[in-house]
């Protein structure tokens, strides 16, 4: 497998037969407690952007500007990792956070139904993810508000 396929499928979980963006989403958690509680939350903050600089700059270079192809999935995985650095390392956080990025990821309200329609490029691939991971973050912060 060519390195840049390796990289995009989050060392082939892109591939995975059943749900693959589910799959690099759920990878993520480990990953973020590994980095979280390693490296810090700043280290692991510039290294999601690193990783989301890249994956654009790579998929840029490969794919058909008409396609998101299912196995990128560095796209959930980064998605997913910048939920969780904004909530403490817990249990609770970390299956709110899983659940809320994958629903509107998967339903993509709007303006993230816009991004996925009208972006058909690297940047598209990533940017609704993005907005996701956003929505995410509002709602467990509203959340903890009214709680």
């Amino acid at each position: 497998m060519k390195l840049y396929k390796i990289y995009l499928s989050v060392l082939g979980i892109g591939y995975s037969p059943f749900a693959p963006g589910t799959c690099g989403s759920l990878i993520a958690l480990p990953v973020s407690w590994l980095l979280t509680t390693k490296i810090g939350i700043f280290a692991t903050a510039s290294l999601i952007i690193l990783l989301l600089l890249a994956g654009i700059i790579i998929a840029n270079k490969l794919i058909d500007q008409n396609k998101d192809p299912s196995w990128i999935v560095m796209d959930e995985f980064c998605g997913q990792l910048l939920v969780l650095i904004f909530f403490e390392i817990s249990l609770l956080y970390y299956i709110l956070s899983f659940i809320l990025f994958r629903v509107f990821d998967i339903l993509k309200p709007w303006p993230i139904n816009l991004v996925d329609k009208r972006m058909k490029n690297s940047f598209g691939i990533f940017f609704d993810d993005i907005l996701a991971a956003v929505y995410a973050i509002l709602v467990i912060k509203l959340f903890n508000f009214i709680i």
